[in-house]
């Protein structure tokens, strides 16, 4: 049951932007939090880029991890202009953040990548959020995954 609307609420959500002048099909990403475990990366904050992407051309050039994006990050910025927007993060261990603040106009990204910037380079792996409605990331301590997690509760009315 709980599947099915989340499947019903991506659709909606995509029919509405569609509408509204996205083209190709946008990101689902409605939501985003990111959480720290005490000993993530190591007990050091950490840098994590989300990273929203506007053109195709721009996609391709995306790197698989973190250590190259950060590594590329102004190149890729001055070949890209305007097909990139960037949320720049540090989170430190035990800590969060909930929301993460969407740019303008993030509905209509064609791709949506998180560069997490661990110590650990096994744990610089791009996480793809383009898919997920509502997002969360969570940093360990040599790792991070994403994932879907539930939408916020509506809050009620006075």
């Amino acid at each position: 049951m709980g599947r099915l609307l989340v499947d019903a609420l991506r659709l909606s959500t995509l029919l509405l932007l569609v509408l509204a002048g996205c083209s190709p099909p946008p990101t689902a990403l409605m939501g985003l939090r990111v959480v720290a475990a005490p000993d993530a990366n190591e007990r050091m904050a950490t840098w994590v880029d989300i990273v929203f992407v506007f053109d195709d051309a721009a996609i391709t050039a995306m790197p698989d991890n973190a250590g190259d994006w950060f590594a590329n990050k102004p190149t890729l910025m001055g070949r890209h202009p305007g097909a990139l927007k960037v949320v720049s993060l540090q989170v430190p261990p035990g800590d969060w953040i909930n929301p993460v603040p969407l740019p303008e106009g993030s509905q209509c990204a064609y791709k949506v990548i998180a560069y997490p910037n661990l110590r650990d380079p096994q744990g610089r792996a791009a996480l793809d959020l383009t898919p997920l409605l509502h997002a969360q990331i969570n940093l360990s301590r040599v790792s991070a995954q994403a994932f879907e997690i539930p939408p916020p509760p509506k809050e009620s009315p006075p």
